[in-house]
């Protein structure tokens, strides 16, 4: 272990995905505001909700960082390739970008099929529709916090629950993941990530088995790639994607007065 380790972790690369997540879960405020229908406070009560916000995401995403780093050493993958200076962010950088636009598109196109065969309860009274702006602060949420939860911590603890109880019944000798594990932890997080946007889908509609395909459907879309990219390039790489997808679904979209809901 060397100084800037911690059970093989290394410290300046925990610090440096919590300090984003943090960052990134202040600026998702403003959109969460519009989307319940409520106007951003005033300076003086907002900076004390972004300052409560900061110090919960600190200690949330302080765990979740450090046992994802700590489970994906532990099974073999290299989870921040280009924070540990293996890889360059330029390798992967045009088709993380491309498969979250496309990813984005995908989506689209698949909620106007849905809504052509289901009929989808009426968005209530009091929601808001958020702007391109704050949309474009909300995807930096998407792109780095989300991704430190459902796929650096989420995926690698899936893996790491199947390894063991492979383990335990004599089918795994070692803590080394294989594709199937990855890819089968990838899926499961994915419907999870789906599944995860119904209390705020709950907000402005019924929930109805409808509702909760579409959540399922549109969203596991891009868990897929994600995970995808996490596994095969890194966490940077993934991030990148969801960011691009968030460009596509909370600026694009509202800048062409389209909306998914």
């Amino acid at each position: 272990m060397t100084q800037k380790e911690y059970f093989g972790v290394d410290i300046k690369i925990w610090l440096t995905l919590v300090l984003a997540s943090c960052i990134s879960g202040v600026l998702v405020i403003p959109y969460l505001l519009e989307f319940s229908g409520q106007s951003l406070p005033p300076l003086p009560e907002f900076l004390q909700i972004a300052l409560l916000a900061f110090i919960q995401y600190a200690v949330m995403f302080g765990i979740l960082a450090f046992l994802g780093l700590w489970i994906s050493k532990k099974i073999g993958l290299e989870p921040t390739p280009v924070l540990s200076g293996k890889t360059r962010l330029r390798e992967h950088l045009t088709i993380s970008v491309v498969s979250g636009i496309a990813a984005g598109v995908a989506i689209v196109l698949l909620n106007i099929l849905l809504n052509f065969l289901f009929v989808f309860p009426d968005t209530g009274p009091g929601t808001g529709n958020p702007g391109a702006f704050v949309g474009f602060l909300a995807s930096f949420y998407g792109g780095i916090a989300e991704e430190v939860l459902l796929r650096l911590f989420f995926v690698s603890f899936l893996c790491l629950l199947m390894i063991g109880a492979m383990r335990l019944t004599g089918y795994a000798k070692s803590w080394k993941y294989t594709d199937t594990i990855v890819w089968v932890s990838v899926v499961i997080a994915a419907i999870v990530f789906g599944l995860a946007h119904l209390p705020g889908t709950a907000v402005i509609m019924a929930i109805t088995p409808a509702v909760i395909l579409r959540a399922v459907l549109l969203n596991g879309i891009g868990g897929v790639v994600f995970g995808w990219l996490f596994f095969r390039k890194g966490l940077e790489f993934a991030m990148i994607s969801h960011f691009s997808l968030d460009i596509v679904l909370h600026v694009i979209l509202p800048l062409i007065g389209y909306s998914l809901l």
